[in-house]
């Protein structure tokens, strides 16, 4: 078992009110002093694992939420000095993160870039009004616009959200909104479809969705407008023009390891024979508590090995997301196992058409892109 590539996730869990269909981690922001105290409890996780992450070198560090732009630039450059002063950063290291376009401004937005993130992604979802009213969010068209000519003021590489098959829409619409956001022109677009979670408002209160012949004619018309614009589709839901992609997620699909800071955050650890990972508590108020009381091992809500038996299942459940052709050496390196004893599974596959299985790699075809979850089964 190599020891693989390590990126670095920080988790600002506050927001003005929570999304409708968002099941990610986020509490309702607070007052100044509950955000100072918890920079200063994340600061504080980060120093612990200065010594974990064993001099590794720091490939990329993606700073997520909840709203990250709800913390101030003051807040930013001390997390910014705590990542530095800890961690050995790669030469080409991605410090990306997640900005609203109804919590930032210009000022901000420059000082983002001086205090060395290089990368912002522009939680946009809509350029529609009426679909970003249904969505709940807390900016508008317009917002979203000069948030977004702003940021490509002062970053070359940024990447735009966008969802589809939103609630009343049709795909005159959806394809519209893709095609206004590319005359922004980000070099990555994370485009979508909207998916009802468990445990959100929408589940509880299904809205009026799109049938399945439009969101058919949705992905076709949306994948041939990106391939127009030189946008290259190398992951389910994400397209770049070239030399793009982003790193950090791509850290995550092709398996490597993680370290994760802050109330919700996760982290994945390759050790010598196993792979180690463990999840922080939901609850923002508790996490401050026990970093401030030395009680570290209370932030932690799971804290496990990967069993062998569970290695392929969360080995391809993270590569089947990107579509280059898989590298059957790296599934053994990364997982310890042999690919022969799964070997007779991708001969079925071949013969159903979902993949080419080559000498060195196996290749998954346009018809296995739509397979995947199927293929997963069998890894469970």
């Amino acid at each position: 078992m190599i020891i693989p590539p390590l990126g670095l996730y920080i988790h600002i869990p506050f927001c003005i009110r929570k999304c409708p269909y968002c099941d990610f981690f986020s509490e309702k922001i607070g007052t100044d002093g509950v955000q100072d105290n918890y920079v200063s409890a994340l600061i504080k996780e980060l120093s612990i694992y200065s010594e974990a992450s064993s001099g590794r070198k720091i490939e990329s560090v993606y700073i997520g939420g909840g709203t990250p732009t709800l913390l101030n630039p003051k807040q930013i450059e001390s997390i910014m000095d705590a990542i530095v002063r800890n961690f050995c950063l790669s030469d080409s290291v991605e410090i990306s993160m997640e900005a609203n376009p109804g919590t930032v401004t210009e000022n901000n937005i420059r000082e983002y870039r001086r205090l060395g993130i290089n990368r912002i992604s522009l939680g946009v979802q809509s350029l529609n009004n009426d679909s970003l009213t249904r969505l709940c969010r807390i900016h508008n068209r317009n917002e979203a616009i000069i948030a977004a000519e702003n940021i490509a003021k002062y970053f070359q590489n940024f990447n735009i959200d966008l969802m589809h098959s939103l609630p009343g829409q049709n795909l005159k619409d959806a394809i519209l909104d893709l095609d206004e956001v590319i005359k922004l022109n980000p070099n990555h677009i994370s485009w979508y479809q909207l998916t009802i979670e468990e445990d959100t408002p929408y589940a509880r209160n299904i809205p009026p969705l799109p049938k399945e012949d439009i969101i058919d004619s949705i992905y076709l018309e949306g994948y041939d407008l990106l391939k127009q614009h030189s946008y290259v589709h190398y992951e389910v839901s994400a397209f770049a023009k070239k030399g793009f992609e982003c790193k950090h997620n791509l850290n995550y699909w092709t398996f490597g390891d993680y370290l994760g800071a802050g109330s919700g955050a996760h982290s994945k650890i390759t050790e010598s024979n196993s792979i180690h990972r463990q999840s922080r508590i939901e609850n923002t108020c508790e996490y401050i508590r026990s970093m401030n009381e030395n009680r570290i091992s209370n932030i932690y809500a799971t804290d496990d090995h990967i069993s062998n038996e569970d290695l392929t299942f969360e080995y391809f459940l993270n590569r089947l997301r990107l579509f280059s052709p898989i590298p059957i050496r790296e599934y053994e390196d990364l997982t310890g196992l042999c690919f022969e004893n799964i070997r007779h599974l991708f001969e079925k596959y071949e013969a159903e058409g979902l993949v080419s299985l080559l000498e060195d790699k196996i290749v998954i075809s346009n018809k296995g892109q739509l397979f995947i979850n199927q293929m997963l089964q069998d890894f469970i």
